[in-house]
Parts: structure tokens; sequence; C-alpha cells
């Protein structure tokens, strides 16, 4: 999540508009759910009263956001995400709480469950970071600003639906919500730029560079082959089916993303976090994983034949009927992993770590399979 850039760049377009009072309070809220949230994810092994009371805290702050956010003129938007955002929240903590309270019947929550947990914690997230990103278009509103095309430019909000914008340099600019749709961005420049909660749907992204940018909460186009993603903040995005074939995604944030059924061969992802998203039946066969988060992660049925996964963690991560012919696990860690199902022939497994970890024959291993 991205509270503090975004904060900041809504302090730099504050300069030219004043923030709304819903705004200045989204991002006082924002920042306190995402420091929560990660606390809880990091700390907390069972939920007390004390906890208890600051959630309530909590959903009383998002519950006045939203009052905020309704008295707001031409705001309707802002009222939606604003909803939207309360609701992840609360979703979240019922899961949150529902895992980790006491119960004599279940001691232990299961995988699955903890999984779900992390999926809702980053929906959460995703949820606020899309609504600042409002906020950050809805105080920039010189339209005269649309047509600065430059590096570091201002144009969030801005409608470039079908413009031509091959080669252009945006590097580090602000496109918070703006409207790309079937925009040509071919060779164009948008390292570090911001696109929280863009619309890039049919654009034309090739030979882009997007290193380092903000796409939380974009809607992405379906091709984005060969595209430099490197070190992006993509988050749970939705690219099931997508083909990302030959992409440069080293680095990036792709936790709880939805990659079912997505072309991924080839691609680079060493060093990304992966952890709990989806890649059931994804192609990833020859994909650099190596150094990879992809904790929780589900690769049910998916192809990493030939895939480079050395030193990455897969702890918990579903990997039953994986094709993993002649892929390199050396080093990886597959505690609590499960390989029922999975091809390993001809799979390189030196030095990986093993802890009740599920066997292709569905034994289970501390040792190796």
């Amino acid at each position: 999540m991205l509270i503090a850039a975004a904060c900041t760049s809504g302090a730099d377009l504050a300069q030219d508009s004043a923030e709304t009072p819903a705004c200045a309070a989204t991002r006082q809220v924002a920042a306190e759910v995402e420091i929560f949230i990660e606390e809880m994810a990091s700390t907390v092994v069972r939920v007390d009263a004390d906890i208890d009371a600051r959630v309530a805290g909590v959903s009383g702050r998002l519950r006045d956001l939203v009052g905020l956010a309704e008295r707001g003129e031409d705001d309707t938007g802002l009222v939606e995400r604003a909803r939207q955002a309360r609701t992840a929240f609360e979703r979240w903590w019922s899961e949150f709480r529902d895992v980790h309270t006491p119960n004599p019947a279940r001691p232990t929550p299961s995988a699955g469950q903890e999984g779900r947990s992390l999926l809702l914690s980053e929906a959460a997230l995703q949820a606020f970071d899309v609504l600042l990103a409002d906020c950050g278009a809805a105080i920039a509103v010189d339209d005269s600003r649309c047509d600065d095309l430059r590096p570091g430019a201002n144009l969030s909000g801005c409608d470039l639906s079908g413009r031509d914008l091959r080669g252009v340099d945006l590097t580090g600019a602000l496109l918070q919500l703006a409207d790309l749709t079937g925009t040509n961005l071919g060779q164009a420049s948008l390292g570090g730029a911001d696109l929280a909660a863009a619309d890039l749907v049919g654009a034309d992204l090739g030979g882009a560079s997007l290193a380092d940018a903000n796409l939380i909460g974009a809607t992405l186009p379906g091709d984005l082959s060969g595209i430099d993603l490197s070190g992006a903040q993509i988050g749970a995005a939705n690219l099931a089916g997508a083909d990302l074939s030959g992409a440069d995604l080293s680095g990036a944030l792709l936790r709880a993303a939805d990659l079912r059924g997505a072309d991924l061969a080839g691609a680079d992802l060493r060093g990304a976090i992966l952890s709990a998203a989806r890649l059931q039946g994804a192609n990833l066969e020859g994909t650099i994983l190596t150094d990879s988060s992809l904790s929780w992660a589900y690769l049910s049925d998916a192809s990493l034949r030939g895939a480079l996964i050395g030193e990455s963690n897969l702890w918990r991560a579903d990997l039953s009927g994986a094709d993993l012919r002649g892929a390199d696990l050396s080093g990886a860690e597959l505690a609590f992993a499960d390989l029922s199902g999975a091809d390993l022939d001809g799979a390189l497994l030196d030095g990986a770590s093993w802890r009740e970890t599920v066997c292709p024959d569905g034994a289970l291993t501390d040792q190796g399979c």
C-alpha cells in the first residue's frame, strides 16, 4: 500500500486546490487502517478485548468518513469508494477475528483460513488506495492540465482516452483515475508514474516502461507481454487470462493478484511479491521466480516446467497438480506446501526446506519428496 506516497501527492496537488474535509479525513483514516492491519498480521495470535476496542474506534471513524463524503457536493464517486473501503475493512476484520479468536474446537487456524484472511487484508488496503486516488483526482480540477504532457505532470482525472501518445515521456506523472481507454502508449515512458485506479482497458502499451509505477486499483489491458513492470505496485489486480509472457515483473508487488490462467511464460519475476496470488492454471514455463515470495500462493494445475524457483518462499503454497518437470527449486522454502499430484520429474530440489510438506503421493514429509 502507498499511503505515504498518496499523502505526499495529495499535498502537492492541494497547492492548486483546497482539499475537501472528506479527503483530509480519508488520508488520516487510511494511514491508521494500514498501520492497524499490518500490526495485526505481524504480531497478533489471538484477539482480545483491547483489540476489539481499537477496531470499534476505527469502525467509528470509517462511519464518520462515509458521512463526510455523503455531505460533500458532487462527490458521488467518493461516497461509493468510501463505502467500499469501509465494507472491505469490515470483511477483513470479520475473517481475521474468526481465525484469531480462541476456539477450543480449533486450536490453530487452517492454511486456507489464514490465506483468505491475507487476501481480504490486501483487498481492504487496495480499497483505501483507490479511495486516496479518488481524492487525488478530485482536488486537481484545472482541465487545462490535461494537455501538459511532460515528466511529473499532474494529469489526475484527465480524459486521455483514444489519444495517440506513442513515445510520450510521463515519467513520475500523476495519472490517478485518468481515463486511458484505447490510448496508444506504445514506447511510452511511465516509470514511477502514479496510475492508481486509472482505466487502461484497450490501451496499447507495446514497448512501454512502467517500472516502479503505482498501478494499485488500475484496470489493465489484457496484453502486457514484454512490458517493463519491474518494481511496479500492482496489488490485487484482476489479470486473469492476461498475456504477461516475457514481461519484466522483477521486484513487482502482486500480492493477492488474480492471475488465474494467465500466460507468464518466460517472464522475469525474480524478487516479486506474490503472496496469496491466484495462479491456478497459469502458464509459468521458463519463468524466473528466484527469490520471490509465493507464500500462500495458489498454483494448483499451473505449468512451471523449467521454471527457476530457487531460494523462493513457497510456505503453505498450493502446488497440487502442478507441472514442475525440470524446475529448479534449489533452496526453496516448501514448509507446509501441498505438492499432491504434482509432477516433479527432473526437478532440482537441493537444499529445499521441508516441514509437513505434502508430497505428490500424498505422504507428509520433513525430509523431502
